[in-house]
């Protein structure tokens, strides 16, 4: 971990301890929107000059060639900041708890801005979207998916029933879902189904793992870190749509419950007797290459990355794929989580209405659908979901479409608890399916895992 990193998680846990009892629904910034009055302009704030941060993101790459366009049409100045996403979160961490404005608009996710929420160091943007002096008529929020914005949204209060309620802290930009994408060729050649439970799940990929001349095939490749990516993302789903979870109501670690334990031990034997040798340093991007190898039956993470499977000059597999919806749970229950990058306003900043408008515009729908198409992810409103460029983007993607759309419309939320600690929650999390992985009892493993995880959490506000 470097120098940096410590520091800021040091920096990170001190002042949110020092802020139990803060109440960020009821504390009131110094600009009101409410209190902005007149017809809606996008010149409103011609002059100014404000500071955006972004991480280093498909999205920053789409906006940097449309700002000279944003300039013409407000008379505000960008001074766009780009990092890497590890010095990213790192720097937001310091720069938001100073409390100095110096950044107007960032870049944000969800388990990100539940510490930000809990610093008070975000702006909620409610007022800023029912104001119509400072929302345009055709910005429309309605067209957002509901689930997706919901995923931005949250009252502060510690607990998975509170997501989803309170305030609006940020406006989506992008979403991922997680899907299974596989080899229907293999498919074919077994007379195997798209698994529909875990127990197929698990029987999927080892009907796919076989040795193939010189050549071992393995069944399934993931995420592996020691890091919360690795609970984030088809994991989790698979924890909640098989009755687990990560805290209960009051609080209460529950990864080691019962069913926590036997999904978590069936997961842990799918990859380790049908994955890679290397799953412990497997990041996601490792997990992505290796499927386009065209050594792998299955992977179960992010939807959009079907663009790269697809992409017949670096893909051994493209053309060769189908796509379905998660395995549900025993009782029939189907949970997929979702991240979602998202734009935010420092709560210190200076400059309120420019660094709206630039949220407003960078979200509109014109705007989106220029990064959509640029990044080749899944779009996060209607409108652009439904654009026939778009579609035809998708179209080379086989039942991509379809399988995604079903999963927006039904089953995504986030699928973790709302809590300040995400990070280093999720961490230690992550080594205990690491220390399964290498042979530990799974439930002496997730015991171990949840005495730390309440001793992470303790003193946390509820």
């Amino acid at each position: 971990m470097s120098l940096l990193r410590q520091a800021a998680r040091f920096l990170f846990a001190a002042l949110l301890l020092s802020c139990a009892g803060c109440s960020p629904e009821s504390s009131e910034p110094a600009f009101r929107p409410e209190a902005v009055t007149g017809a809606f302009a996008w010149d409103r704030a011609r002059g100014q000059t404000i500071k955006v941060s972004l991480c280093k993101h498909p999205f920053a790459d789409s906006l940097v060639p449309q700002l000279p366009e944003f300039t013409a049409r407000t008379g505000i100045r960008v001074e766009l900041n780009v990092l890497s996403e590890e010095e990213y979160r790192d720097k937001m961490v310091v720069e938001l708890s100073s409390g100095g404005g110096t950044v107007d608009v960032f870049m944000t996710g969800p388990y990100s801005t539940w510490s930000y929420v809990k610093g008070n160091w975000v702006e909620p943007l409610d007022g800023y979207l029912r104001n119509p002096a400072l929302t345009g008529p055709d910005y429309h929020e309605e067209d957002f998916f509901p689930a997706i914005m919901a995923a931005n949204r949250w009252n502060g209060k510690m607990g998975y029933q509170n997501y989803g309620q309170g305030s609006q802290w940020a406006i989506p930009v992008m979403v991922e879902s997680y899907i299974l994408a596989y080899r229907r060729d293999w498919a074919r050649e077994r007379n195997l189904r798209a698994p529909r439970t875990y127990a197929e799940f698990y029987d999927f990929a080892r009907a796919m793992t076989r040795q193939e001349g010189e050549e071992q095939r393995y069944g399934i490749t993931a995420r592996g870190l020691g890091t919360w990516p690795t609970i984030a993302t088809g994991f989790i789903g698979g924890l909640r749509s098989s009755g687990g979870g990560d805290f209960d109501d009051r609080m209460k670690c529950t990864i080691h419950a019962p069913a926590a334990v036997a999904f978590t031990t069936l997961w842990m034997k799918t990859i380790r007797e049908c994955g890679p040798k290397t799953w412990t340093s497997n990041t996601w991007y490792d997990a992505k290459e290796q499927f386009e190898s065209g050594r792998f039956g299955m992977i179960f993470d992010c939807d959009f990355f079907a663009a790269g499977y697809e992409n017949p000059e670096k893909s051994r597999v493209a053309g060769k794929l189908a796509y379905a919806l998660p395995p549900a749970g025993p009782d029939g229950t189907l949970h997929s989580s979702l991240w979602t990058w998202a734009l935010a306003l420092n709560r210190a900043g200076k400059h309120k209405t420019a660094a709206w408008l630039f949220v407003q515009w960078a979200t509109s729908g014109p705007q989106l659908k220029r990064a959509s198409l640029a990044g080749n992810w899944n779009p996060v409103r209607k409108s652009v979901w439904n654009d026939s460029d778009v579609q035809a983007q998708m179209a080379r993607w086989g039942n991509y479409r379809e399988v995604v759309e079903e999963n927006l419309q039904r089953h995504v939320r986030i699928c973790l608890t709302p809590q300040a600690q995400f990070a280093a929650v999720g961490d230690r999390w992550a080594r205990s399916l690491q220390e399964i992985w290498s042979g530990a009892d799974p439930k002496a493993a997730l015991d171990a895992a949840a005495e730390d995880i309440e001793r992470i959490v303790a003193g946390m506000e509820p």
